[in-house]
């Protein structure tokens, strides 16, 4: 006697176990590739705050030409010599401040990790000499390490 078999059932999608599988992985990928996106964020604000670093050291020496004197962060963006992203002193994650008020002759300005776990690690420092310098975790100042160009 034959009997006709009946047509396999078809499954469609995923099974418990295999979405859980799939969950685990993916959570396992984020967990090994969260902390090298966090570093590679961080030498980025870095690399911008040397440039901005650099394009203060131009637009104080253009203001002193036109001016006579140095200036404040928030002079040079007035006088049209930086852009409208330092109007409140803070770009990539960094605060661009004065050291030390600026004079006809001297400037001292430090750029400073607004969140220094998030936002970077090294702290910046450039003067009227035009050399930037950085430290590691803390305040840099004039006798740090200087920036290669």
């Amino acid at each position: 006697m034959l009997t006709k078999s009946l047509p396999a059932r078809r499954q469609v999608g995923l099974t418990l176990i295999e979405l859980m599988v799939v969950v685990a992985v993916i959570a396992i990928v984020t967990t090994l590739a969260l902390p090298g996106l966090q570093n590679a964020s961080k030498r980025s604000n870095e690399a911008s705050a040397i440039a901005s670093l650099k394009n203060i050291l131009t637009a104080q020496n253009q203001y002193k030409i036109r001016f006579g004197s140095f200036a404040s962060v928030s002079d040079l963006v007035t006088a049209d010599l930086l852009d409208n992203n330092f109007s409140d002193d803070e770009k990539s994650g960094y605060r661009f401040q004065n050291v030390t008020a600026p004079t006809v002759g001297n400037w001292e300005l430090e750029a400073v990790p607004i969140n220094p776990t998030a936002s970077g690690d090294r702290y910046f420092f450039v003067d009227s000499s035009g050399v930037i310098r950085f430290k590691d975790g803390a305040q840099a100042g004039i006798g740090d390490t200087p920036v290669d160009s």
